[in-house]
């Protein structure tokens, strides 16, 4: 159950999208560490064969995936 100071930020908190390539995983591990120096909960990185994704907690515990699609790999022409 949610706190009235909890429901309070959730309603306070503006949906924000950002949008940028990744590249590299060390990005989206960039991203972990901002989410967790904002004092918010946030899980593992797991690689899957065509993106990166986390899961954080918004301020009332709900999950939220993050994901990053990993660039294709490149092809070898012989």
């Amino acid at each position: 159950m949610a706190t009235l100071a909890q429901l309070r930020e959730v309603r306070e908190v503006r949906e924000v999208r950002e949008v940028r390539e990744v590249r590299e995983v060390r990005e989206v591990r960039e991203v972990r560490e901002q989410i967790l120096d904002a004092g918010w909960p946030a899980g593992q990185i797991e690689t899957l064969p065509t993106q990166w994704t986390m899961t954080a907690r918004d301020p009332v515990g709900r999950p939220v995936d993050i994901r990053a699609h990993r660039p294709p790999t490149a092809v070898t022409h012989r």
